[in-house]
This record gives C-alpha cells, structure tokens and sequence, in this order.
C-alpha cells in the first residue's frame, strides 16, 4: 500500500464504524445517546488535543516546535480521500444489508 492509498483505506474503516455507532440515531429508533456522543466528544477531544499541542509547540518549547514540523500535517487531498473511503465503505456497507430500497 503506498502512501497516497492509506486515506483511502483509513476511510474505509471508518465508514462503517460510524454507521455501527449511529445506526439507530440514524434509523430514527434511538435518540443521540451513548455512542453518538462518545463519536462526537471522540473528534472534539482529538481537535482540542492537536490545537494544544500548536499552541504549546509555537510558544513554549523550541524541542515541541521541532518536533512537530516532522510530523504529518494533511492536506485537503488527504481528508477528502478518508472522506471519500468512508462514504464508499458506508455505502456498500448500506446496500449489502439493506439492497436499494
């Protein structure tokens, strides 16, 4: 797998994990409890976690500055790969289960 795949395929996965947490809030049977939230704290948690560590790299610590700069930074290409595996997976997902209907 080259580097220009892994989005795509990390998106795969993540597809039908959302569709596994939020198939009854999605179906209408449940109301947004317990995995939903746990979905939506998941990203804002990761968010919060990533704008701390900019935020402490750019000006507290020249070693976290460093540090930083090696790591991977992606770009729109590579969100909209991820999202594009995820719809994908989601939807095969949807249609092997529930046909066109």
């Amino acid at each position: 797998m080259t580097h220009h795949h892994k989005p795509l395929f990390v998106g795969m996965i993540m597809g039908p994990l959302m569709l596994w947490m939020m198939h009854d809030f999605l179906m209408g049977s449940g109301d947004l409890s317990g995995a939903a939230i746990v979905f939506v704290l998941a990203h804002l948690v990761v968010f919060a976690l990533i704008a701390g560590a900019a935020v402490f790299a750019s000006r507290l610590s020249n070693h976290a500055k460093t540090l930083l700069a090696r790591l991977h930074r992606p770009r729109l290409g590579h969100a909209l790969a991820m999202i594009a595996g995820a719809a994908l997976s989601a939807g095969l997902v949807h249609f092997s289960m529930h046909g066109l209907a």
